[in-house]
């Protein structure tokens, strides 16, 4: 297994001479695109099967694609990276752009849509280990 140095700390630091201490830690997967592939159109990636805490969709959706109305019982945010969406989050409907981030409370009913004349590519990050979806 391959380690790096991640942590150093002082034995009897003085101001002109630090002892420091390395300590070696393994490096965290690299996971290819292809393996977390669910559609030719979205890559899922569960954090719990990888030791972290949050999960995500990458999305590339043409105009007119998108989601069902659901929710979840955390938090999760969109980062539109490229095209337009139209998110609807409770009773709102919300207009995201290419650079733009939204942000839904846990518990909200929430879907999103491709609008505009190209493609939706957006991040979905869930703050949760493990993604837990209610379809309504």
């Amino acid at each position: 297994m391959r380690a790096r140095t991640v942590l150093v700390s002082a034995l009897q630091p003085t101001p002109i001479d630090r002892i420091l201490r390395l300590r070696l830690l393994p490096m965290s997967p690299v996971i290819d695109f292809e393996e977390l592939r669910t559609s030719p159109t979205t890559l899922r990636m569960e954090g719990h099967a990888y030791g972290a805490g949050v999960s995500f969709f990458l999305i590339e959706y043409p105009p007119g694609r998108g989601n069902s109305l659901h929710r979840h019982p955390y938090a999760e945010v969109f980062i539109v990276q490229e095209g337009e969406a139209l998110f609807t989050v409770g009773d709102s409907e919300v207009p995201g752009r290419a650079g733009s981030v939204v942000v839904v409370p846990a518990g909200d009913a929430h879907r999103f849509q491709a609008t505009g004349d190209g493609t939706l590519r957006i991040t979905c990050i869930h703050a949760a280990g493990e993604m837990q979806t209610e379809w309504l």
